[in-house]
C-alpha cells in the first residue's frame, strides 16, 4: 500500500510538469533506441538515457543493491527494420549477501559464502515494424559469469531469480524470445513478450516466461503501466509455476 501511495503521489506531482514539447514514454524491448538526450525514469524498471539517436544506456535504480549497467545500440536501420544489440554487466554479490540472512528477506542460508562475481549479458535483436506503430522483435542471447570458483556459490532457487542467477553455477545460460509492442491509440500501448531460458545447472532445466502489460500516457511526461509475468520452469526442486503482477510509474523528458 505504501508503494501504491507513493506511485499516486508521484503522478499527482508530475501531471503539471509537462513541457512545451511532446514526451511520450517510448522505451521498449525492441532494437530501437530512445531519442538523443531523452531521460526515462520509473519505480521498478531500468532508468534510461539516450546518448545518441542510436545508443541508449540504462542503469538499475537500486544500484547500491544490484549494480548494473546496460547499453543498447541500433547498429543498422532501414525503412521498417532495425538490427541492434543489448549489452549488460552486473555485479550480483551485494544482493546475494543481502539475501543471505534470517527473516523475510532470507532467501539464502545465513552461513552462505558469496564469492565475488560479475555477470555479462549479450542479446541480438531484430525489430520489424509489421504495421504502423506495431513492432515485433525476435531476439537471442546468452549470459556468462567468469569467476575464480563456484565451490561455495549458493543456489538461489527462487521464482524469477533462479533463471537470472543460474549462470553463477554453470558455464553459460542461453535464452531466446519474442517481444511485441503496439499502440492502441495515442495514449495506450500494449506490450507482450515471451522469454525461454536454457538452464544447464540441471538436466533439462528451463524457464519459460510470458508477459503482458498496458502502458497509459497520463500526461506528456507521465505514464502508468500495469501487467504481469508468468513462469513455467523446471528448477532443481522440480516443475514449478509462478505469477507476478506489477504496477509502475514512468517519467520522461
Amino acid at each position: 500500500m505504501r508503494v501504491l501511495g507513493l506511485a499516486l503521489a508521484v503522478v499527482l506531482i508530475c501531471v503539471d510538469l509537462a513541457q512545451a514539447q511532446s514526451s511520450l514514454v517510448v522505451s521498449s524491448g525492441s532494437a530501437q533506441t530512445i531519442p538523443k538526450n531523452r531521460l526515462e525514469l520509473s519505480l521498478f524498471q531500468l532508468w534510461r538515457y539516450g546518448v545518441s539517436d542510436k545508443v541508449e544506456i540504462a542503469a538499475q535504480p537500486l544500484m547500491f543493491l544490484v549494480p548494473q549497467i546496460e547499453a543498447k545500440v541500433a547498429w543498422w536501420s532501414q525503412k521498417h527494420v532495425t538490427l541492434g544489440t543489448r549489452q549488460r554487466v552486473s555485479y550480483p554479490t551485494p544482493l546475494l549477501n543481502t539475501l543471505a540472512t534470517d527473516g523475510a528477506f532470507g532467501l539464502l542460508p545465513k552461513t552462505s559464502r558469496i564469492p565475488q562475481s560479475v555477470i555479462f549479458d549479450l542479446d541480438g535483436l531484430l525489430t520489424v515494424e509489421v504495421a504502423p506503430r506495431h513492432m515485433l522483435t525476435p531476439w537471442i542471447g546468452a549470459s556468462v559469469a567468469p569467476r575464480g570458483s563456484t565451490a561455495n556459490m549458493p543456489l538461489l532457487d527462487f521464482p524469477f531469480l533462479y533463471s537470472r542467477f543460474a549462470v553463477l553455477k554453470t558455464t553459460a545460460v542461453y535464452r531466446v524470445g519474442v517481444d511485441y509492442n503496439g499502440y492502441l491509440g495515442d495514449h495506450l500501448r500494449l506490450a507482450a513478450d515471451i522469454k525461454v531460458f536454457v538452464l544447464p545447472v540441471i538436466a533439462g532445466g528451463y524457464s519459460c516466461e510470458p508477459g503482458l502489460s498496458l502502458r497509459w500516457l497520463a500526461a506528456k511526461h507521465v505514464a502508468l503501466e500495469g501487467g504481469g509475468r508468468m513462469e513455467f520452469a523446471r528448477f532443481p526442486a522440480g516443475n514449478q509455476f509462478h505469477y507476478l503482477p506489477y504496477v509502475d510509474v514512468l517519467l520522461a523528458w
